[in-house]
């Protein structure tokens, strides 16, 4: 038994069992029961492969017309909600009593058509043995009851070591969040457990405005695991983005090389854009309509065709002995 209480008019109850020792699997449920005349009760109950040590963090419990709780164990502490539809990231203190956070509403925003409609961010810090830590989890709000078990943590990566996490603090890292959680649409893959972002590239785009390039690898407890690339544009209030691409490869200090993106200006101008991590010293960019470009440095930028099926490209990274360490077959950006 993890709980059992009430909350507002209802009884609710989550338990958890031992699990198949052979199969790597325990099991987890929610009884939710209404304490009205009738009666109305839900049970929803979700199996986790916890083979790879995958335990869930937090617990979603239920919705009322109050808000989303969450329950938490007495080891995570000075809980905060991020709402992340919001244009200014800022984080809010939320209270739990008895392991059960203060209910979280839907503000206006989420429910009015936001890209980010109904995602938060929840953060913790966690008590342990080598000290505290903070801990960022992601999840979703909506009409119904919560998630019960898939709300994945996040980790924010240097790109010069693939196992040193980094507290989620900054601007710029919040905005990392906002764009792989709300434009790739974390909610949509099946079971998430973990979400890995590497940052790639900061600068000026020649047009002035401030960009940022990350991968992000998301975990599943189902379909093991899928990588993405994100280019974001002054949080693209200045820009559109059309899609990204990343190259990987086998680095010493770091697996991240190079995001390649395809973008417009707000002078409606397209562009490619390929932008390399710390490691990178020269791009090369070729493809069908596209003119030739050989650039020193992290950073290159040509301009692309406006057309609606856009050519394919292919980019060549090198790193500071000039030796080639990414390349990539001709890729069609939408």
């Amino acid at each position: 038994m993890l709980f059992a209480d009430e909350i507002d008019d209802l009884r609710v109850v989550v338990m958890r069992d031992e699990g198949d020792k052979f199969l790597s699997t325990r099991g987890i449920a929610r009884y939710v029961e209404r304490k009205a005349r009738n009666r109305e009760h839900r049970l929803a109950a979700v199996r986790i492969n916890d083979h790879d040590g995958y335990a869930p963090a937090i617990i979603g419990l239920v919705t009322t017309a109050q808000g989303v709780r969450y329950l938490f164990p007495p080891w995570r502490t000075n809980v905060r909600v991020t709402d992340l539809s919001a244009a200014n990231l800022q984080g809010r203190s939320l209270a739990v009593r008895g392991g059960v956070t203060d209910p979280i509403r839907l503000s206006d925003e989420q429910t009015n058509g936001s890209p980010c409609r109904g995602m938060i961010a929840l953060q913790a810090t966690e008590r342990r043995a080598s000290g505290p830590e903070l801990e960022t989890f992601i999840s979703a709000l909506g009409p119904g009851n919560p998630q019960i078990a898939y709300h994945p943590d996040v980790a924010m990566l240097p790109d010069d070591a693939r196992d040193r996490q980094q507290p989620i603090t900054t601007p710029d890292q919040w905005q990392a969040i906002k764009d792989v959680a709300c434009r790739q649409g974390i909610p949509a893959v099946i079971s998430p457990t973990h979400i890995n972002i590497w940052p790639v590239w900061h600068g000026r785009l020649p047009h002035g405005g401030d960009a940022s390039a990350h991968v992000a690898e998301v975990w599943s407890n189902d379909r093991g695991h899928d990588t993405f690339a994100v280019f974001d544009i002054a949080g693209e209030q200045v820009g559109e983005v059309a899609g990204a691409h990343s190259q990987s490869v086998d680095m010493a200090n770091g697996g991240i090389a190079v995001v390649v993106a395809r973008w417009r200006a707000p002078s409606g101008r397209w562009c490619y854009t390929a932008a390399g991590n710390q490691h990178i010293n020269r791009i090369q960019m070729f493809g069908q309509h596209v003119s030739a470009q050989d650039q020193h440095g992290r950073f290159l930028t040509t301009s692309a065709p406006p057309d609606d099926e856009p050519p394919a490209i292919a980019t060549i990274a090198y790193d500071t002995n000039n030796h080639p360490v990414a390349s990539a077959l001709p890729t069609t950006l939408p």
